[in-house]
């Protein structure tokens, strides 16, 4: 109910709930209603049994996990990451790593799923100066995130792993959470892409930085102005996105954004804008998508040619 001070305390005690006091804890300075605490404890008590209920359905029908909710997450685990990794090697999946207490993130694959009791492995695909960046660590901790076919992202942590020459092997996590909410997976523009903003008879030609379905982060090049051409808060109307593909030009249009936020670079001096696409249509999300899917296919190639 909140915190009780003692000079809101009879004001309180006439208003609280129109219930009993139970209890008052002068300690914490906390209310408990009678009322209120049975109507919270009926509902752990619910909740509690629902699931008991779920695993006894789950144990007599031979399954051996649960996916189970919290809030806005799901939490994968049991069986169920195995049928996950092989779908990740299946598809190709790309997955974002990055090892903790080091400043390292790369993207890489899954390529192979080692499934031995009692310890289960996913192989990945061997991304650039990893062997340099786990040198003298005695265990890896790493994070890992991606996004399914259904766009929603997934997130897991790993302890532990090894390398046999140019495999890496990591001990399964032991869950994988799925994130309900909406999240923005950001992934680095291939060098070239570009951005054209037109505003009261200017274009600009910007280097696109990073992309999200929700907004990019975009800059002027050399030779340009190192005065900001825009101010948070402007409204941009009829941009477009240019990338250049296998021979092919990828133009995607975006009829509004939000400039949210714009940012020194302190090597160049000149500014960087954080926009947000705003009212997408269904035809603009697909297209931005699909763009997101050649920034990863485009990038993967290129560094499958350096490493040879």
């Amino acid at each position: 109910m909140g915190r009780i001070y003692k000079g809101n305390l009879p004001r309180l005690l006439e208003y609280c709930c129109g219930m009993k006091i139970a209890n008052l804890s002068a300690k914490n300075k906390e209310c408990t209603c009678s009322g209120e605490r049975k109507r919270r404890n009926k509902a752990e008590k619910a909740n509690q049994a629902k699931w008991y209920k779920i695993r006894g359905y789950c144990k007599r029908s031979g399954l051996t996990s649960v996916t189970r909710k919290m809030s806005d997450t799901e939490i994968i685990q049991g069986e169920d990451l195995v049928r996950l990794f092989r779908d990740l090697q299946k598809n190709k999946t790309v997955i974002r790593i990055n090892i903790l207490g080091r400043d390292y993130e790369r993207l890489t694959m899954v390529i192979g799923v080692l499934n031995r009791k009692p310890r289960r492995y996913f192989r990945i695909d061997y991304p650039r100066g990893f062997e340099r960046a786990v040198r003298d660590t005695p265990a890896w901790r790493m994070r890992f995130e991606f996004k399914g076919k259904d766009r929603i992202v997934y997130h897991f942590r790993t302890y532990g792993g090894h390398t046999s020459g140019k495999d890496i092997f990591i001990p399964f996590p032991h869950h994988i959470e799925r994130v309900q909410r909406r999240r923005c997976f950001r992934l680095d523009a291939p060098l070239g892409a570009k951005v054209v903003v037109s505003r009261y008879a200017e274009k600009y030609e910007m280097t696109l930085l990073n992309l999200s379905e929700g907004g990019a982060l975009v800059g002027l090049g050399k030779g340009s102005s190192r005065q900001p051409v825009f101010q948070e808060g402007d409204s941009l109307r009829h941009l477009v996105v240019l990338f250049q593909a296998e021979e092919s030009l990828f133009r995607i249009p975006i009829e509004k954004a939000l400039v949210k936020r714009l940012d020194k670079n302190p090597l160049t001096l000149r500014y960087q804008y954080a926009l947000q696409f705003t009212n997408l249509g269904q035809g603009e999300m697909n297209d931005l998508r699909e763009l997101i899917y050649l920034f990863q296919r485009d990038f993967l190639k290129k560094r499958q040619k350096v490493e040879g």
